[in-house]
């Protein structure tokens, strides 16, 4: 299990993408409200990869350049009620 810090990010540094990265916006939402209408999760991580596994496509996806968004951003969103887009 890799560790969180406050400048990691959620794809690049700890591998969270597709449905789990969907998943982590649900909670802070459901929990605290958080509205993520000016997120566009596509421009931030990679879908799912369907039925080929991750590790074989991990190469593939990391040359994209996704939009940075660490434990920070989230913490600041929670804080807001809302996610900003820089």
């Amino acid at each position: 299990m890799k560790s969180a810090e406050s400048g990691s990010e959620l794809y690049y540094d700890l591998g969270i993408y597709g449905l789990d990265y969907h998943e982590v916006l649900v909670w802070a939402h459901d929990h605290f409200g958080v509205d993520f209408s000016e997120m566009n999760l596509n421009e931030y991580c990679p879908g799912e990869p369907g039925c080929v596994p991750m590790e074989l496509l991990w190469p593939l996806f990391k040359v994209k350049n996704y939009r940075s968004f660490t434990v920070t951003d989230l913490a600041d969103a929670i804080v807001q009620g809302r996610y900003q887009r820089p």
